[in-house]
């Protein structure tokens, strides 16, 4: 009798709450707004960081069309840089591409993590040449909210 009460109990509050099933557990409760900012800041943070230690000569090659996959992005999700151009890409085609372009690279966007104060993100940048892996990194990001604004640092850099 008590398990039943129980589970009864349970699937009410299950059913009666929709944030508990519109959000996989562990997924952050974040608008797309605060996605969008995050993202736009971890790009940020690359490219400053490029620039620090390759040189702002660097920077003309990440200025180039920078292809984005489409896993965990949206058009909305786009950074917005002045001197950068992002055009989303699907799987299928960023396959076909790195096997195909003499040099190929493109930006992925992992899953958001944590809670909606404290935020953890990976970005990475992959490249190929000759259709062969040629240079992989990963950028790990924490991110907290500071009033309405996020601020964050790269915590881990891995290549």
């Amino acid at each position: 009798m008590t398990k039943a009460l129980l589970s009864l109990l349970l699937f009410a509050l299950v059913v009666s709450s929709p944030s508990i099933i519109a959000r996989p557990l562990g997924r952050p409760a974040l608008s797309n707004a605060d996605q969008a900012a995050i993202i736009q800041l971890a790009v940020e943070l690359i490219i400053e960081m490029e620039a620090r230690s390759k040189g702002k000569g660097h920077l003309s090659r990440l200025s180039e069309l920078m292809i984005v996959s489409k896993k965990n992005m949206s058009p909305a999700l786009l950074p917005k840089l002045e001197g950068f151009r992002f055009s989303l890409m699907g799987e299928k085609e960023i396959r076909k591409r790195w096997k195909r372009s003499r040099t190929f690279k493109y930006l992925w966007v992992g899953e958001f993590s944590g809670g909606s104060e404290v935020v953890g993100l990976s970005v990475g940048i992959s490249e190929s040449r000759g259709g062969l892996p040629y240079h992989f990194s990963v950028y790990r990001y924490q991110f907290s909210r500071s009033g309405e604004k996020w601020q964050g640092k790269i915590h881990t850099v891995t290549c």
